[in-house]
């Protein structure tokens, strides 16, 4: 009689928690990133609605504020701003539901720096002062964009090789030394060699 091999099972990796979206999530991704960079903004907004409403109902909290950030710069550049105002102000209450107090600390800079430059200052003073009020509800655990700045590394691609999204140093998450999470598809995307 034959034995059976035993029965191994794999090790348990941090990166198995990683899910990244599926192919056809991630060509509208692609492409509403593409319509971006190309200046069709009032297209890429309803795609980057859609992904964030994707997001949101599947479950992949992480993804969502992302993508609803970037639905609302596609609303601004588009001539839409109450729209552009509310997909903004989503997002960074989500950062804040999910307690990501570092991440929504420096998104709001970098959203006030370019609503300013975008000729919006009253509504960049708008977005410092809602993400203010959030960040007074915050527990002692959440720690300061500074704290979390110390630990960037520099050597990631402008872009996301998958999806096209923009990466943002500071607001990405390291999987390894060599390899960061993009937070709109959730691929693993290796450092500049």
């Amino acid at each position: 009689m034959r034995r059976r091999a035993p029965f191994f099972r794999r090790p348990f990796l941090a990166q198995s928690l990683i899910r990244p979206l599926a192919s056809g999530p991630q060509q509208k991704l692609r492409l509403a990133h593409d319509l971006m960079e190309a200046g069709n903004y009032a297209e890429a907004a309803i795609l980057f609605d859609q992904l964030a409403q994707v997001a949101i109902t599947r479950g992949f909290f992480k993804r969502a504020p992302h993508l609803l950030l970037q639905a609302g710069y596609a609303h601004f550049h588009a001539g839409n701003i109450p729209e552009g105002k509310d997909k903004i102000l989503r997002g960074l209450r989500l950062f804040a539901e999910q307690n990501r107090w570092q991440l929504l600390d420096l998104v709001t800079d970098r959203v006030a720096t370019e609503l300013n430059q975008f000729g919006q200052p009253g509504l960049s003073q708008e977005i410092i002062a809602f993400s203010k009020s959030i960040n007074s509800s915050k527990g002692e655990n959440g720690q300061t964009a500074s704290q979390v700045s110390q630990g960037i590394k520099t050597k990631i691609p402008p872009k996301c090789h998958y999806c096209g999204g923009t990466l943002t140093p500071g607001e990405i998450d390291w999987l390894d030394e060599y390899s960061v999470e993009c937070p709109y598809c959730g691929s693993a995307v290796q450092e500049n060699q």
